[in-house]
């Protein structure tokens, strides 16, 4: 486990890493780039609470026997107990769930709706790298090395 949790620390450094430095690479203004990832974070956030939600609606109704619990599951898509991870904190989970091997706990032991189960680790992993690589390439063609030449 222990190295399995040093493998998991620096993933989301370098997504956010990779993020920011993709997002300010496009806009002159700190400002305007700053407001862009607090944006797509905060969003993405409410997103995946809001699924967070829904999913955890549905696990309680099944969980404490309600008639017609099965029904209210039903209405619930899977797809919907997946977008829980669409998000950049999400992402975060989810890897961290798949290299760690956890599979639907409370966050961090605190009650509450549990998220869904760990995601395709293939699929996943693979969402990760593209993310970091679209926003390093993202970067690397617009940022320019500029020679200062002193005298």
């Amino acid at each position: 486990m222990f190295w399995r949790l040093l493998l998991v620390i620096p993933l989301p450094a370098a997504l956010h890493a990779s993020l920011c430095v993709g997002i300010s690479s496009m806009f002159n203004q700190a400002r305007l780039a700053g407001a862009t990832y607090a944006g797509l974070y905060y969003i993405s956030l409410f997103f995946t609470t809001a699924m967070g939600i829904i999913n955890g609606i549905s696990q309680e109704h099944v969980g404490r026997g309600h008639r017609g619990a099965a029904h209210a599951a039903a209405q619930v898509p899977d797809i919907v107990h997946s977008l829980f991870y669409c998000s950049v904190d999400g992402i975060q989970i989810g890897l961290a769930k798949v290299f760690l091997g956890t599979n639907g706990s409370p966050l961090f032991g605190f009650a509450g709706p549990r998220p869904p189960e760990a995601p395709n680790g293939w699929v996943f992993g693979a969402a990760y790298l593209l993310i970091c690589g679209l926003s390093v390439f993202v970067a690397w063609s617009r940022i320019r090395a500029v020679e200062v030449v002193s005298s």
